[in-house]
């Protein structure tokens, strides 16, 4: 797919010539596909070429698009004092630009879209580091505006209800939750095709606050939903999705399915890891969300191998350890490595030591 996306790419460019215009169109458009598949790193080139353009032009829209985008590259690399940075510059510029009362400025509701969709992204941010208040205060500027240009309107509900969740608030992500079935019950009728993606979308932030408030059991079985709703539509769950279907499965005790769904939530940020320069993903861990799918795996497998005590079960939580070892330190000096544990040198190992020896850290050469 990648060849193919490409191939278009080039020869699109070869066609239009000298058009700057048509230009930007097709560096956004290779931009998005890189995105969408969690890949912003392989997009950045296309931005970076298309940045020069809307700066000469004096887009604020296109500006604004550019330093939200800039965030999320830099907060995909850990680097958060930058994605902080980028990410007030584009609600800077958003907040001089549109206006809504006493006559909405744009008029253009796709451009509200995006000033709906940054609000989100930073409310998305502040939610790693439980900070409620602000959320609380981004969602006062983001519900009108989605009242006003934003269509179905409930999906904002849903998502900031989420946020809260994960920002440690679910007893207003309950309140919020309750808002937006009921302004998908006046909306309904305009959505009739989306019905199957509704289910989804509620069941997922129903799964979330149960969990947040401690009702594991039903929560399992509401993220097990959740998760069998988006392959049935032949999507993909996002990683922090797997992360908190890990947790809720954690907590319930499906240990294994902990496991498988910790495993895929790494599989999908190794994949956005993937599309940067060792340089640049050096701070990768910084990220919240990365750090504690490694540390749920970890803990999941320490559970198992405690429970079963089986050979392969203790190797693969000890692996689980040098994975995240691996990831931090390992690829500073081999950029190939693979973080790896051989049985007869753990066997040796345990050989070497008492009953009453325990080991705090370990590195096996």
């Amino acid at each position: 797919m990648d060849e193919e996306a490409l191939r278009y790419y080039n020869e699109a460019m070869k066609e239009i010539g000298q058009d700057e215009e048509l230009q930007s169109k097709f560096n956004w458009k290779i931009a998005a596909y890189y995105s969408n598949s969690s890949r912003n790193g392989l997009g950045a080139p296309y931005l970076k070429k298309d940045f020069e353009y809307q700066k000469r032009r004096n887009n604020t829209h296109m500006l604004i698009l550019h330093a939200s985008a800039s965030a999320a590259l830099h907060g995909d690399r850990g680097e958060l004092s930058l994605r902080d940075h980028y990410r007030l510059k584009a609600l800077s510029l958003a907040q001089q630009y549109f206006v809504l009362e006493p006559s909405p400025s744009p008029s253009d509701p796709n451009e509200w879209l995006t000033y709906s969709r940054l609000l989100n992204a930073r409310m998305d941010e502040l939610a790693s580091e439980g900070s409620v208040d602000e959320i609380l205060r981004l969602w006062k500027i983001q519900e009108p505006i989605n009242k006003k240009f934003v269509t179905p309107k409930y999906i904002a509900y849903t998502d900031t209800a989420s946020l809260l969740v994960e920002a440690g608030a679910s007893e207003k992500a309950k309140a919020l939750y309750k808002q937006a079935e009921k302004v998908w019950g006046q909306e309904s009728k305009e959505h009739q095709n989306r019905a199957h993606l509704v289910r989804r979308d509620f069941l997922c932030v129903q799964a979330k606050i149960e969990a947040g408030t401690r009702q594991f059991a039903q929560a399992a079985n509401s993220m097990k939903e959740c998760l069998a709703a988006w392959f049935a539509n032949n999507l993909n769950p996002s990683p922090n999705l797997h992360r908190a279907a890990g947790l809720a499965y954690e907590e319930a005790g499906d240990l294994g399915q902990a496991r498988e769904n910790f495993e895929k939530g790494i599989e999908g940020f190794e994949q956005t890891r993937g599309s940067y320069t060792v340089a640049e993903r050096l701070a990768m861990f910084q990220n919240r969300y990365l750090r504690k799918s490694y540390w749920g795996l970890i803990r999941v497998n320490a559970r198992i191998a405690a429970q079963s005590g089986e050979k392969d079960n203790v190797l693969a939580a000890l692996q689980a350890t040098e994975r995240i070892r691996a990831r931090q330190l390992g690829e500073l000096l081999d950029q190939q490595g693979e973080a790896t544990i051989s049985t007869q040198s753990l066997g040796q190992l345990k050989e070497q030591l008492d009953k009453e020896t325990l080991i705090l850290d370990y590195i096996l050469t």
